[in-house]
């Protein structure tokens, strides 16, 4: 695989057009207040404990945040519907607040870095509203 990445645009790791004897890499660039999903990004089941497995979204993010000095973020965490809504809410926060401290210890200014938990409904209505859209 590669990584494809610009200052000012979201990396790229998948979207690639071939036309003739050519390959095309499409970067978005960066929009204020736009939401985008960290894919790749595990944790130890009800635990705010980040996997091994997620090392390349956390080095993607922070390059992100090295490449684009001035943006700011908000990680939002999410849970699934297992637990009540408390606990969940709880993980949501503790996990979003892991990416944070993950990030900062690479060396990202605190003061760049925003985060939340939302428990697990957002994701069922995101979800939804996804569905409707395709």
């Amino acid at each position: 695989g590669a990584y494809i990445n610009k200052p000012g645009y979201l990396p790229n790791t998948d979207k690639v057009v071939f036309v003739k004897d050519s390959v095309y890499l499409i970067l978005n660039p960066l929009e204020e207040k736009k939401k985008i999903v960290i894919e790749n990004l595990f944790f130890a089941t009800a635990k705010t404990t980040i996997l091994p497995e997620s090392e390349q979204a956390l080095e993607d993010l922070y390059f992100l945040m090295v490449d684009n000095p001035k943006l700011k973020i908000k990680i939002i965490g999410h849970t699934d519907n297992v637990g009540s809504d408390a606990a969940n809410q709880k993980l949501s926060e503790g996990r979003a607040k892991s990416v944070r401290d993950n990030i900062i210890e690479r060396g990202i200014e605190r003061s760049r870095i925003e985060y939340e938990g939302m428990g697990w409904q957002l994701t069922t209505r995101m979800k939804d509203a996804l569905r409707t859209v395709v």
